[in-house]
């Protein structure tokens, strides 16, 4: 994960740590608590010089494709999930994406399931119930009330809308 193969200082660290760690002084708990602080330290040393130079992996290289994963899953995914796909922290991905877009991740999810409940109400004839149940959502009243908040209306009165235009 950390291109640390010619990096002198962290060989040095490691290697005092592992003297302290077999052959133990009388301050040897605060020398390896030390060390490894050190060699922390070091390594993100090392991944912020490796983002600065290659400009690929930035924070915003994650941006664009969690959305799509979001926009591709939203009926199955949670924030554990796609922490995992990512090789993310959760607490950062969600961090992340509020930064970025302004938007929890539970707000995407939401606003995704909407637009597809949108889009099958428009292009099927499938029933609310059935769309409900096919976006993802397990509570009924808290689908009707977030349609209503993002369309001004409850689904059925936006189908019979959409079908007289």
């Amino acid at each position: 994960l950390f291109p640390s193969q010619d990096n002198r200082r962290l060989r040095v660290f490691i290697n005092e740590f592992l003297c302290e760690w077999y052959d133990p002084s009388p301050t040897s708990l605060d020398m390896q608590n030390n060390l490894f602080f050190l060699v922390i330290s070091e390594l993100v040393n090392i991944m912020n010089s490796d983002m600065n130079v290659s400009g690929i992996r930035n924070r915003n290289s994650y941006v664009i494709p969690l959305l799509r994963y979001i926009e591709n899953n939203c009926r199955t995914c949670t924030l554990t999930d796609a922490a995992e796909e990512f090789g993310l922290n959760p607490n950062y991905l969600s961090n992340l994406l509020k930064k970025q877009t302004g938007h929890t991740f539970n707000d995407l999810v939401t606003q995704e399931k909407l637009s597809a409940a949108q889009r099958l109400l428009e292009n099927s004839d499938m029933s609310v119930t059935e769309i409900i149940n096919y976006v993802g959502y397990q509570n009924a009243s808290f689908f009707y009330r977030k349609f209503k908040e993002r369309y001004g209306c409850l689904p059925g009165e936006y189908r019979g809308e959409q079908s007289r235009m």
